[in-house]
């Protein structure tokens, strides 16, 4: 799985801690979704992302068949 949510941060000109604050979500959880375990977020945590930042679970997390 990959993610887009670094990408659409930047896009938005954000900081990670505009997105935490829009959010509800901890930095310390973006960041770690930005560093690649976001398998390790719940898809709750992913939706609350996703709606604070105007856009889709499907868009901002890609899922890979392996």
């Amino acid at each position: 799985m990959t993610n887009k949510l670094k990408e659409k941060r930047k896009e938005m000109k954000l900081r990670m801690i505009d997105v935490a604050l829009k959010t509800g979500v901890g930095v310390s959880t973006i960041w770690l979704i930005e560093n690649g375990y976001s398998e390790r977020i719940s898809k709750e945590t992913k939706q609350k992302i996703a709606a604070g930042l105007n856009t889709t679970v499907e868009e901002l997390f890609n899922y890979e068949e392996k």
